[in-house]
């Protein structure tokens, strides 16, 4: 019976200190997983307050740095730098000449004798009011841009009303370079051959006053406008 007592008192103290062992395995295993809880959390709150600390957030739900100023004033990447355009008679005729497909060396050549014959008025008259317009048109010339203009009088039966008047058709600023376009492709075609030969400004402008203005003292005259023309070629890029 003693032996017996003892085995059953030997078998209870295994099946406890087993009991023991499972009860501290299992307490383990809810620390263990109650750590693994609490880390998780902590790193979402770690997180949050990083995300809150380094940016805000608009209306419209988008990300701003907070360090980067919001300009509500900065112009678009592709925004173009604003031409002032010249709405003077030079910027007029400068873009005219353009429309009508001259490069800026045959602008800027035309444009210097212009200057010198007008200085751009369209209505200024000359050679005892015989002459007239912007590149001042001399009697035959000057009829024939009244008729091109639709006119029906001649330069005579106007006694000399159009000086300084912009109310003839005639005088009007796209109407006389339109002319000017006219003759050089029919009348003068010779001299615009000429001129689309030449390949500086420099040179477009001496042929261009000597062959088409016809100036007194051509050689001096024309030579003067030659030298000038490069001051205007600045100028002809953007009409301005």
């Amino acid at each position: 019976m003693e032996e017996n007592g003892k085995k059953v008192n030997g078998l209870l103290i295994v099946c406890l200190v087993l009991l023991i062992i499972l009860i501290i395995i299992f307490v383990i295993k809810i620390t263990n997983k109650k750590d693994d809880i609490d880390n998780v959390k902590a790193d979402e709150t770690i997180n949050e307050t990083n995300n809150g600390e380094n940016t805000i957030v608009d209306e419209s739900d988008n990300p701003v740095e907070e360090n980067e100023p919001v300009n509500e004033d900065k112009p678009d990447d592709d925004s173009s730098t604003e031409v002032n355009i010249d709405n003077s008679n030079k910027g007029i005729i400068c873009r005219k000449l353009k429309a009508l497909n001259y490069d800026d060396n045959f602008i800027a050549a035309i444009m210097i004798n212009i200057e010198f014959e007008s200085n751009y008025n369209p209505n200024v008259c000359g050679n005892d009011n015989n002459s007239y317009g912007l590149l001042q048109w001399y009697k035959v010339r000057f009829n024939n841009l009244i008729k091109y203009s639709g006119e029906n009088k001649t330069l005579e039966e106007y006694q000399a009303s159009y000086c300084d008047n912009n109310s003839y058709a005639f005088g009007n600023i796209d109407k006389q370079i339109d002319y000017l376009d006219f003759e050089l492709n029919n009348n003068y075609q010779k001299v615009f051959n000429d001129l689309v030969s030449k390949t500086n400004a420099s040179d477009k402008a001496y042929t261009f006053c000597y062959s088409y203005i016809v100036p007194a003292n051509r050689n001096v005259t024309c030579q003067n406008r030659s030298q000038k023309v490069n001051e205007l070629l600045e100028y002809v890029v953007n009409c301005s």
